[in-house]
């Protein structure tokens, strides 16, 4: 009698913990889905499922885009073996009728190692989506300003055109602030002058948000660093656009905002 007591007890607690992930999260309770009928099935939103790694790159393909190499943000040690906790992975699609860097960035996503318990013992690890951004390229007139000071003209022109970012790296020393930075780079040539240009983002795990910050363009091919130039304790972001000998920089300072995305 007492058996049964604490059996039906057990049932009763565990629906009750059921419906209130029915409730409020319910894609924890989506394996459920496997034993009710189809008209009784718990809708789900497919793009807040977890994944693999290997099934992410597959459904990329499917939408004729290619996942690129991700960037560890924060690893985990799970007794000998370490597990990537969170991680950014760029989304490139191919250029048509191009003869060199033939795959253009068009997004940029934040995957973190899911918590729900349904994944928590599988052999393979799965990811959620984070957060998202779509990556556009830098617009021509602002690359080709410098060399050209009809700027204006160059609007005119067709210069609002977006020339193609193709490669992303992490800045390899970043200032004293939470979250990571990444430098997106691209190459253009005008008439003898190769100009490279790009865009700066900031990733900031805390409130998961990722930023496009600046674009910055230059035309003796230097990419941006992080260094001490005004003598404060935080580096500034240095862009050295110095051309045909005349020192020419752009110095960035990091302040803080009352815009907590910011």
């Amino acid at each position: 009698m007492l058996t049964t007591l604490f059996s039906s007890a057990g049932v009763i607690i565990a629906a009750g913990w059921i419906s209130i992930l029915f409730i409020f999260n319910p894609e924890q309770v989506s394996w459920l889905n496997e034993f009710l009928p189809t008209w009784e099935q718990i809708p789900v939103n497919k793009k807040d499922i977890p994944q693999t790694l290997a099934e992410i790159q597959l459904a990329l393909n499917k939408q004729n885009r290619i996942a690129g190499e991700s960037i560890s943000l924060e690893v985990i040690n799970n007794d000998d073996n370490q597990e990537r906790n969170s991680f950014l992975l760029p989304v490139f699609q191919k250029r048509n009728n191009c003869q060199s860097y033939c795959q253009e960035l068009v997004e940029l996503r934040v995957y973190q190692h899911t918590k729900d318990l349904e994944f928590q013992f599988k052999p393979e690890t799965y990811y959620h989506l984070v957060t998202q951004i779509p990556i556009t390229g830098v617009t021509k007139s602002f690359v080709e300003s410098p060399l050209d000071k009809n700027y204006l003209q160059l609007q005119k022109q067709g210069g609002n055109i977006n020339l193609p970012l193709t490669e992303i790296k992490a800045f390899e020393a970043s200032p004293l602030s939470p979250g990571f930075w990444f430098y997106l780079r691209g190459e253009y040539k005008q008439g003898d002058n190769q100009i490279t240009y790009g865009q700066i983002v900031h990733y900031n795990p805390k409130i998961r948000n990722l930023q496009q910050v600046l674009s910055w363009e230059n035309p003796n091919g230097q990419l941006p660093k992080w260094q001490q130039v005004i003598g404060s304790d935080v580096k500034e972001l240095v862009i050295d656009q110095t051309a045909n000998l005349k020192p020419k920089l752009q110095v960035y300072k990091l302040k803080s905002s009352e815009l907590i995305s910011n």
